[in-house]
Formats: structure tokens, sequence, C-alpha cells
């Protein structure tokens, strides 16, 4: 974490703050700084035997770069060998708020798997076949078609892999 993010951050101060409450507004501030323009999505709540905050987001960054920013956030992780939650975030999260669990989805919209398509039709697609749409990837037509130049992917594998890796702050096609 850069200086410039730790200045941005609001530390525990008041009692009467959730550590859940505090956390989420630290994320938000910290998702504002590092993705101007995309707007992210972020709820918290408490159950019995916890918290969690989730965060969602339509194209915009892809998961490895919020997930580094809001995996600190998370108090620790369960482990199912031994069948406990085992704190390791203690430190920071006691100073800016945390939650036992913190969740992430990014959704792809039509606009960007339109982009993903056209480039997988550019990459694979031979001159005799039939170029893939964004229709038949939505009907789910494309998770049984291959394309001859790589028969051991589906055309819907090939979208979701180049989508996964495309950022409007990470991009292959610009």
């Amino acid at each position: 974490m850069k200086a410039a993010q730790f200045n941005l951050l609001t530390a525990k101060n008041y009692p009467d703050i959730s550590s859940r409450i505090l956390a989420t507004k630290n994320i938000r501030a910290e998702l504002k700084l590092c993705f101007p323009g995309v707007k992210f999505s972020i709820k918290s709540d408490s159950f019995a035997g916890g918290d969690s905050i989730d965060v969602h987001w339509v194209d915009g960054p892809i998961y490895t770069q919020v997930v580094d920013i809001i995996s600190k956030y998370q108090y620790g992780s369960f482990n199912s060998m031994e069948d406990m939650y085992e704190y390791t975030n203690g430190n920071f999260c006691s100073v800016f708020g945390g939650a036992k669990y913190v969740h992430y989805n990014r959704s792809v919209s039509d606009k960007l798997l339109s982009k993903a398509i056209a480039v997988v039709n550019t990459i694979w697609k031979r001159a005799d076949e039939a170029h893939a749409t964004i229709e038949e990837f939505n009907e789910g037509v494309l998770d049984r078609r291959y394309f001859q130049g790589n028969s051991s992917e589906p055309i819907t594998r090939l979208v979701r892999n180049y989508v996964s890796g495309v950022s409007e702050f990470n991009t292959i096609d610009g």
C-alpha cells in the first residue's frame, strides 16, 4: 500500500463505530482512488457468527486488481482441514476496520463481451467458419461450439479467458 493510500484511510478513533462499517468506508475510498470513474457497489451485513462485506462492479478492473486492495480487510480465512476460522490480518483490521468475510463479484457488460468475441473471432476463426456472436454467447450456444483453430476450447471459454484478463486499466486492445 502506498503512503498516499494510508493518508485517505480513516483509522478507528471512535469505540462506537463498527469495524465492518469502517472497513466499508475505507474500501470505498481506496477503490475510488485506484479506479476513478468505476462505480462499485459496496454493501455490508452482520449475522450470527460474523459479518461480511460484498463488493460488486461492472467491467472496470479485473478481479486481481480489486482483490489486491480489499483482501487486507478480511480478518482471516476458514481452515476446512481443522474446521476453524484463522485470524491473520488482525493488526491492519484493528486500525482500519475489517470483516470476517469479504466477497467480490465482477460482472461483464455486453459491450465488453462483444469486444472479446471480436478478438476471439480474429484470433481463432478460420475463413470458412461462421462468426461467433453476442446472442449465441448469451444463449449458451458457444458452450458447445469450437473453432477449428483451437479445437480443445469451446468458444465460450476463449471469450471468458480473454475478458478475465482485460480491464479498463489494463487493456489488450486499447
